[in-house]
């Protein structure tokens, strides 16, 4: 049987589909799983044998969606479509499908659930997680999921290209990823670099930044310029050989942002930060636990679901203003060096 999955973006969303997929892929390897999802994301599903891709752009427009369903349709037998993300994009892409006579299955948003929490309105403690979410779908569709999935098989290029460049490792790597896609997930520019320029002047410690975009990647390489034993990997590796490094980390410090769903895909361990929005909203990385976060209890808190660039209670974030340096620094050394 071939299965179509559509999920075409962010990131995260599709680190954290990554192991309910590869789970399911496992527990049927007659089957195959073709994948729709954006074109810098093949890399991930790379070692899975029974995972076929299909690259999309970063932003599909109506003819391109008619063009890559066309393009499926003639590439492959298609015999169910499992919807995961309920965009205009892939609604259109399964209704094609479903009028051909192809069953489609849909993913459950939740968002009567996320607004009461973001409204305090009920106690409703977790919801369900994103990859929890994700399974149910696969499940609806036929699917087995028992969760096999413990980490990305080690893509030996990627690593072998990693050895190239940062040679082999001595001493403690540590991985930060200050920055995220809104203010309400990232800790300030001034605590960022108290913590960095800390662990810059610890013994036996190289540091590694990640992040993605001009300003971001303009801000890490004066950080890696300034601090020695830094080096700034933005813009500079494909997501296949991130990955790979990561797999060389003792621990990643980063924000509710892609980094710790990728982090998670190697069962690397992590220290996650979060601010405005909150892991009760299901969006925590895969098999993290409270241990994993550092967060403050604010009666504010969450004040939204994905992020937001702007503060509706103060005039700053102060659930993420309040995090003082010190405590992060203390928090990763607790979890680097005992």
């Amino acid at each position: 049987m071939t299965y179509l999955v559509l999920r075409l973006y962010t990131i995260g969303n599709v680190a954290m589909m990554l192991p309910v997929i590869a789970s399911v892929a496992a527990d049927a390897p007659q089957d195959t799983f073709v994948i729709l999802s954006r074109k810098n994301l093949a890399p991930l599903f790379a070692t899975i044998p029974n995972i076929q891709f299909v690259q999309a752009e970063q932003h599909t427009d109506f003819k391109q969606t008619m063009q890559l369903y066309k393009q499926i349709k003639s590439q492959y037998k298609i015999d169910k479509v499992i919807d995961l993300q309920r965009i205009w994009q892939t609604k259109l892409i399964a209704a094609l499908f479903r009028f051909k006579g192809v069953k489609t299955y849909a993913i459950e948003l939740q968002r009567r659930q996320k607004r009461d929490l973001l409204a305090k309105r009920k106690n409703n403690g977790q919801l369900k997680t994103e990859a929890q979410r994700y399974a149910e779908t696969f499940m609806k569709a036929g699917c087995k999921c028992t969760f096999k999935f413990q980490k990305l098989a080690i893509n030996q290029q990627a690593q072998d290209t990693i050895e190239k460049i940062y040679g082999t490792k001595q001493g403690k790597w540590l991985g930060i990823a200050p920055f995220a896609k809104y203010k309400s997930n990232m800790l300030p520019y001034r605590t960022m670099k108290e913590v960095i320029a800390y662990f810059s002047q610890q013994a036996d410690t190289k540091v590694f930044l990640f992040g993605a975009g001009t300003i971001e990647s303009a801000m890490l390489k004066q950080w890696a310029d300034v601090f020695p034993g830094v080096i700034s990997v933005a813009g500079k590796l494909d997501i296949d050989q991130e990955i790979e490094l990561m797999r060389k980390l003792d621990l990643m410090l980063c924000m509710d942002s892609a980094n710790q769903h990728l982090a998670a895909t190697i069962g690397l361990k992590t220290l996650i930060v979060w601010g405005g929005t909150h892991p009760d909203a299901g969006y925590m990385a895969w098999k993290s636990t409270q241990d994993d976060y550092l967060q403050l209890s604010t009666n504010c808190r969450p004040c939204t679901i994905n992020g937001t660039n702007k503060c509706r209670k103060h005039k700053d974030f102060e659930c993420l203003k309040q995090i003082a340096p010190q405590l992060v620094i203390q928090q990763v050394s607790k979890r680097l060096y005992e």
